[in-house]
């Protein structure tokens, strides 16, 4: 999904960067988060995001333009990583709530691992619906 996030949307590598390009702990960590989270909320919903992939794919190059398209109130956050932080959020409101249907995470491969198969639990990749 990486690949064709780079490619459709003309995304640099290292916003996007493939899973064999990435540093071991990156690698382990959101696995790690994903699975001590589901041990005490089996229920929780896990998605995957990009959100500075998702700006520029979305064409939302200021706050304004952010917080319109996502529904939001308030100041700017006063970082990227901030920034970062709240639109992560609001895709996982917007997947988990209908809004957007789309679900990258069922797009794949014929060698890589069904999404509804993880030994942690299923795991979604949301993005607006095309």
């Amino acid at each position: 999904m990486d690949a064709w996030l780079r490619e459709t949307y003309q995304i640099a590598s290292g916003t996007v960067q493939s899973v064999n390009s990435l540093k071991g702990a990156v690698l382990v960590q959101g696995i790690l988060l994903a699975m001590i989270v589901r041990e005490r909320i089996p229920s929780i919903q896990v998605t995957e995001t990009h959100p500075k992939a998702l700006l520029k794919a979305m064409n939302l190059r200021d706050w304004t333009s952010v917080s319109e398209a996502f529904d939001l109130e308030g100041v700017e956050p006063r970082t990227e990583h901030e920034r970062d932080a709240l639109v992560g959020a609001v895709v996982a409101r917007f997947g988990h709530t209908g809004r957007w249907t789309q679900d990258l995470a069922v797009m794949r491969g014929p060698s890589e691992l069904g999404p509804n198969r993880m030994w942690f639990g299923q795991v979604h990749y949301w993005w607006p619906d095309t």
